[in-house]
């Protein structure tokens, strides 16, 4: 199962709106050390592998809208 890289592009819109494209950026560098996909340019017609997809996102919620050492 995929994703469409129009749901990526969504989310890094919103978080660059959020904190600025430099925090973006990285985060997109420790992102890309994990899952090396995320080294090429993602489209809006992209298939992005949901498992992958899962990660970034988890990583997305971690880096910028998890409060560290709340749960």
């Amino acid at each position: 199962m995929d994703v469409k890289g129009v749901a990526f592009i969504g989310r890094r819109r919103d978080v660059i709106d959020m904190v600025g494209e430099l925090k973006w950026e990285k985060f997109m560098e420790g992102l890309i050390r994990k899952i090396p996909f995320f080294s090429s340019p993602i489209l809006a017609t992209t298939l992005i592998l949901v498992k992958f997809y899962l990660t970034f996102h988890e990583e997305l919620l971690k880096e910028f809208f998890i409060i560290s050492g709340y749960s």
